[in-house]
């Protein structure tokens, strides 16, 4: 049976293409230099610029909520009317971190499902296939039918928030939509191993060649998502974040590469928990500054540091943590012997391992001098300082 074998020999060729480019996928994000910081507590940002991927450069952002430790929150949201853009709905609730969500019309209304905080916007329909919902903090990725049942006979009440979307991308850790179709901007969203995981790619640039939704779906599964679906895309693709100052992508709105193309958009998925203002050594006055020089380290952040072999003092300016609030800690390494002064308090720490070294819980208030001084007499590692939001 000639044709059988021709049949068979057939899936087998494209099966391994498949795996083949799946794995080439991985061994270039893995080999990628990520710039990467925790923004809040459990939840990891990391960006990345290829020169090369899927024939083109692509400019990609990627969230990781940590959703086991419940450090960190979702909640689904929406203007009360009209369209608004992800920052200005991000900020008007106090989130960490938002990426723009599911379709919409001119008007702001969603194209399918969409219940905010417990309001049911816009029933579901047929239209979009796949859901985020979330559970009074549990999150889960489904069938838009399947969320829709919960809604009626009888309600689920700890269901707050839900969007649809789509399509699928990766459903049991394998891609599962089609291999053509046009390359844009594109948001998507994840699960991994109990995190949830957002991407932006960006597009219509020439630094950002944009994805078609099969590339999309190697990527995502590339980053570990077992499950992962399409959100909404091109102009309104949009990634925030509170503590590295605001849009962290290039919406391509305004036809150039940078951070102010956003768009305003009809729904968002905000990320609410404790903020993490991060200042590397790079963001430091030093003194003097002919006696600091600059080291790379695998050990500290980024795998830089600044190093004054007979001492010194760094400065590092707080201000851009706006928060109340903060535990405040620096990145030492094991034996650094470090004085250091905060808002009118003063102390000394000897670290003990490599890493983050708490100083203290201090009062942040607009009226408080937010720089840090640290010291040395001895051999002056500098790496790194961040302000933890503390909470109520």
């Amino acid at each position: 049976m000639p044709g059988v074998h021709t049949r068979i020999g057939l899936v087998t060729l494209l099966l391994t293409a498949a795996n083949t480019a799946q794995e080439d996928v991985g061994s270039r994000l893995q080999h990628t230099a990520w710039r990467t910081r925790e923004v809040a507590v459990g939840v990891q940002w990391r960006q990345a610029q290829l020169p090369e991927l899927f024939g083109g450069p692509q400019h990609l952002s990627v969230l990781r909520i940590d959703l086991r430790a419940g450090a960190a929150t979702l909640r689904v949201t929406a203007p009360e009317r009209g369209l608004e853009p992800t920052s200005a709905l991000a900020t008007r609730h106090g989130s960490v971190a938002a990426v723009n969500g599911g379709f919409f019309a001119k008007d702001g209304s969603a194209d399918d499902l969409l219940l905010v905080d417990g309001a049911l916007r816009n029933p579901a329909g047929s239209r979009l296939g796949a859901s985020l919902a979330v559970h009074q903090g549990r999150v889960a990725l489904a069938d838009t039918a399947e969320i829709a049942r919960t809604l009626t006979d009888p309600p689920d009440p700890s269901l707050t928030g839900a969007l649809a979307a789509g399509p699928w991308l990766v459903r049991d850790g394998k891609v599962v939509c089609k291999p053509d179709g046009p390359r844009h901007p594109r948001t998507a969203v994840g699960e991994r191993d109990g995190e949830l995981v957002f991407l932006t790619v960006d597009g219509r640039t020439p630094p950002a060649f944009g994805m078609t939704l099969h590339e999309l779906a190697q990527t995502m599964l590339a980053l570990g998502c077992r499950a992962a679906f399409n959100l909404d895309g091109g102009g309104s693709t949009t990634m925030w974040v509170r503590s590295l100052g605001g849009v962290v992508n290039c919406p391509c709105d305004d036809k150039v590469f940078d951070p102010a193309g956003e768009r305003a958009i009809g729904n968002a998925i905000l990320v609410l928990g404790q903020a993490i203002w991060t200042l590397d050594e790079d963001a430091a006055t030093l003194a003097p500054a002919d006696a600091f020089a600059a080291v790379r380290d695998a050990a500290c952040l980024d795998g830089d540091c600044a190093i004054a072999e007979h001492g010194g003092s760094a400065v590092f300016d707080l201000a851009s943590a706006q928060v109340e609030r903060a535990r405040v800690e620096v990145f030492t390494r094991r034996g650094d012997k470090l004085a250091w002064s905060l808002a009118g308090r003063e102390g000394v720490l000897t670290a003990r391992a490599t890493g983050w070294c708490v100083l203290d819980e201090f009062a942040l208030p607009s009226d408080v001098d937010h720089k840090i001084t640290l010291r040395s007499e001895r051999a002056f590692v500098v790496d790194a300082v961040r302000a933890v939001q503390l909470v109520d």
